[in-house]
């Protein structure tokens, strides 16, 4: 049992990672992050919630990880931010689990922080709409790639 859920697991964030790529590239082209991917992500992390969970994982990280899209909804109802952006976070906060949510939203925020002062030395405005479909990606990424360094 224990090999097959090792398999899952490398195989959904393979997969995972594969679907963040895609709302990259989609972001990035046409400033927009496809449903489908959203859905894809959606169905494989409550599969990954469902596995981990019979693997002996506790079975609430998972659907705590949704707290971790609520700020960026927010965000969207108030016109500070797209959709496809409240979405894709909601789902990676439920593919990762609350604490590597955590992780990965405070990577996101450094990146951010990044970004700003870029902004602010290159004389742009604060108000320059950027993706973030790739900061969402790459900090989700990072922290599940990081997780295998640190089992």
């Amino acid at each position: 049992m224990h090999e097959m859920t090792m398999i899952w697991g490398i195989l959904a964030d393979a997969f995972f990672i594969l679907l963040l790529g895609w709302c990259s590239v989609s972001d990035i082209r046409k400033r927009q992050i496809p449903n489908r991917a959203i859905l894809l992500i959606l169905i494989v992390g409550i599969l990954n919630a469902f596995v981990c969970t019979a693997a002996g994982q506790i079975w609430w990280y998972y659907p705590a990880g949704l707290i971790i899209g609520f700020p960026f909804i927010l965000s969207w109802l108030n016109n500070k931010m797209g959709a496809g952006d409240a979405k894709l976070m909601l789902v990676c906060g439920l593919f990762q689990g609350l604490p590597a949510a955590l992780i990965s939203a405070g990577l996101m925020l450094i990146i951010l922080f990044g970004i700003t002062i870029y902004l602010l030395f290159t004389g742009r405005n604060l108000k320059t709409k950027i993706p973030l479909g790739p900061v969402i990606a790459f900090s989700c990424a990072a922290t599940i790639v990081g997780t295998f360094f640190i089992r």
